[in-house]
């Protein structure tokens, strides 16, 4: 550098060159500004979720409910005893319990339910439970529930813990104000204990019996060391009983054995109504009280029978189907032999007949079964049993 001063330069006392201000140093780049955070907005609630949540009594008046029935554990064994020889008909062996009867308490309380229509062809238009034992989301629709499984020959058992006293309004995902058990098709499903902590039983079988279910799993609880004891029956559903063995003696197979014999086609279809019952257990807590209801349901078929000269055979590439004359109604053929339709059983004939069947389901009632309902305010038992 020439001179003794060049722009922002000079010379130092040694000779050197020195800035006579430091340089301008251009500005950091800054980073934009961020935006306030928002609360992610909640995903749109189920129809099925938001009419339960709105009115959860009127909801199962309306609604037919199945849940499901097993979980993925059995959770801890209490207590195994093996039932008397003949007690247990079929279902004892090859089961997880190798024929004993066994007493569980499930390893975790709580999932996370969404309602939904059932899709098992034998529940059609009923709703069921989609459970998952986490949120999908932080902010999903699904609803809180204490849960009580079902599992062949075990008396799966579960209690509600109570809600702290210094809480007001707890979180219903720490507290769940609602429970479900499995759907009961021959269950027993039991209670005892206080409202604000109840513990609940739910015992039954895949197979048959040599004795009454009730009594049978009432003497299964008492030999299990549930606390229950001999005790009358405060609550009971017992299964639809619409079936006749002994068709001879029945005034419905004579009227079905009438028709038969009328030989003009297109007469009016010989109709009959099956049904078969079933339930559910639920509760809701009120305040730190629970309650605890049973829904009666029915499944009505109605199965219409038809003559061969009101059936038409359609034909579609290599396939063969048979529907009802002048609709879309489709049938087939009747067989007159062993229990079809529910145990439904028809006298031999050998006239061709063919059947169409259309079945919906029926909420009977629901009526509130603990703990109102208690035996020595200790207990209740409520039975449903299918007629299937």
């Amino acid at each position: 550098m020439s001179g003794t001063n060049s722009g922002n330069w000079k010379r130092g006392p040694g000779g050197g060159w020195i800035p006579t201000q430091a340089p301008a140093v251009p500005p950091r780049n800054q980073a934009p500004p961020v935006p306030p955070r928002t609360a992610q907005p909640p995903m749109p609630v189920s129809p099925l979720n938001a009419e339960f949540l709105a009115n959860p009594l009127l909801f199962i008046r309306k609604h037919s409910c199945s849940p499901p029935d097993n979980d993925e554990s059995f959770g801890a064994e209490l207590a195994r005893v093996t039932p008397l020889a003949g007690e247990i008909l079929s279902g004892g062996q090859g089961s997880s319990t190798g024929g004993d009867v066994v007493r569980n308490s499930v390893k975790s309380l709580k999932r996370f339910m969404r309602l939904k229509p059932h899709t098992k062809p034998d529940f059609p238009n009923t709703v069921t439970l989609d459970l998952k034992t986490m949120r999908d989301t932080p902010n999903d629709d699904r609803i809180p529930i204490y849960w009580l499984p079902w599992f062949s020959l075990r008396i799966m058992e579960i209690t509600i813990p109570p809600v702290p006293s210094n809480l007001v309004d707890p979180d219903d995902d720490e507290y769940p104000r609602f429970f479900f058990t499995a759907g009961i098709n021959g269950c027993s499903v039991f209670a005892k204990g206080e409202a604000t902590n109840p513990t609940i039983f739910h015992a039954g079988i895949t197979g048959n019996l040599g004795r009454g279910a009730p009594q049978f799993w009432r003497d299964q609880m008492a030999n299990t060391g549930t606390g229950y004891g001999a005790s009358a029956i405060k609550g009971e559903a017992n299964r639809d009983d619409y079936m006749f063995t002994r068709p001879q003696d029945s005034a419905l197979a004579s009227k079905y054995l009438a028709w038969l014999s009328q030989a003009s086609p297109g007469s009016k279809p010989f109709a009959i109504d099956i049904g078969s019952s079933f339930g559910c257990v639920f509760g809701i807590r009120f305040g730190r009280h629970w309650s605890l209801y049973l829904q009666e349901s029915m499944m009505v078929s109605t199965v219409h029978f038809h003559k061969k000269s009101d059936i038409a055979k359609v034909k579609q590439h290599n396939n063969v189907s048979f529907q009802v004359k002048g609709s879309l109604v489709k049938a087939e053929p009747f067989q007159h032999k062993g229990n079809v339709f529910s145990k439904i059983v028809v006298p031999p004939k050998k006239k061709d007949v063919f059947s169409s069947k259309s079945t919906r389901p029926l909420p009977l009632r629901v009526s509130e079964i603990y703990p109102t309902k208690t035996w020595s305010r200790e207990l209740l038992q409520t039975f449903a049993e299918h007629a299937g």
